[in-house]
């Protein structure tokens, strides 16, 4: 319930409907600020949920020293189990409000996010999820343009729905198959409709961002703001290494055949059903490119999963070849 719908209730959403969830692991430098961050708001939540998961850094020591001082009520809890994903799914089951928040322990929201979503849910009927603009930082200044301008989500329509706040009127669900362009940390939903999408899935360490927010937008009412959101904070721990690369390619595939599976059984529009099908065909070439260029014991290991998943190499002939290739220029840089 959002919009017109909950103020001819007689309440509009205040601060007092929104739980703020940060998983955090390993932060210990920098999950400080990103809590002075939410106390820093224009409009301050009812709560803060730090899941503190695993880590070994410090992270609990510091977020003991930060319960009495924060201004906000702030609740610590701890599991053993790792995970992004778990942290979070941890953190929406102890928010009693029903709107929740997004921030990563080392990012940090602009003072105005939390004011500008509770605007668009005061605004927009029956609005599920409202996200806002990302900017990267480091070594305490911006050091690029925001995101959402250079993403996917310019092809989607919309309507001006009120000051700078815009509803998705266009098709939001096929770009988003393609790869996630919602920041996380400058997201905030109905706490109901994120438990209908499942919440995040244990099952993957990447591509769960893809997979929680394809379901979500099928739900109900989106709306976004270009306005700067939150402060993206690039450092060591936040690259992606070429060694992991792989990685990412199986759990893309895994994410797509799984929404797939999912949602066969349900009423998807022809145009849905070959958004999925391009997604899936886009990240099997993308895999076996990345596994030929390991070489051919690389590739072979990567055609023995793709079997077993049932994924079909839509190049089989081009990308042994590559494989090959790879193997000779690997063994001439060898000295």
């Amino acid at each position: 319930m959002g919009g017109s719908d909950l103020q001819s209730k007689g309440r509009p959403y205040s601060g007092e409907d929104l739980t703020v969830v940060i998983p955090a692991h390993n932060c210990a430098e920098f999950v400080a600020e990103a809590i002075a961050s939410v106390e820093a708001q224009t409009i301050r939540p009812a709560l803060i949920i730090v899941v503190e998961n695993a880590s070994s850094d410090g992270t609990r020591a510091v977020l003991e020293s930060l319960v009495e001082r924060c201004s906000v009520d702030l609740q610590v809890l701890h599991t053993d189990y790792p995970g992004v994903s778990n942290a979070r799914n941890l953190g929406f089951s102890h928010a009693h409000t029903r709107l929740v928040a997004m921030l990563d322990a080392d990012d940090m929201y602009c003072p105005d996010f939390l004011q500008k979503g509770l605007d668009a849910f005061n605004t927009v009927t029956s609005l599920q999820l409202f996200f806002g603009n990302r900017k990267p930082y480091s070594e305490g200044q911006v050091t690029g343009p925001s995101f959402l301008e250079q993403s996917r989500l310019v092809e989607v329509g919309f309507r001006e729905a009120g000051h700078r706040i815009r509803e998705v009127t266009g098709d939001l669900f096929s770009p988003l198959l393609r790869g996630n362009f919602i920041p996380p940390s400058a997201t905030i939903v109905v706490r109901e409709a994120a438990y209908r999408a499942g919440l995040f899935p244990l099952s993957l360490d990447s591509s769960e961002d893809r997979l929680f927010y394809s379901r979500l937008v099928r739900l109900g009412t989106v709306a976004y703001s270009l306005d700067s959101a939150a402060l993206y904070r690039i450092h060591d721990l936040s690259k992606t290494r070429s060694s992991q690369l792989l990685h990412l390619r199986k759990n893309a595939v895994l994410c797509l055949k799984h929404l797939g599976l999912e949602l066969s059984g349900k009423q998807l529009s022809g145009h849905e059903q070959r958004a999925i099908r391009t997604a899936l065909r886009e990240a099997a070439e993308k895999f076996f490119y990345t596994a030929a260029e390991e070489g051919p014991i690389g590739y072979a290991h990567a055609c023995a999963w793709a079997k077993m998943v049932e994924l079909r190499n839509p190049k089989p002939l081009w990308f042994q070849l590559k494989a090959l290739r790879n193997s000779r220029r690997n063994s001439a840089n060898v000295p």
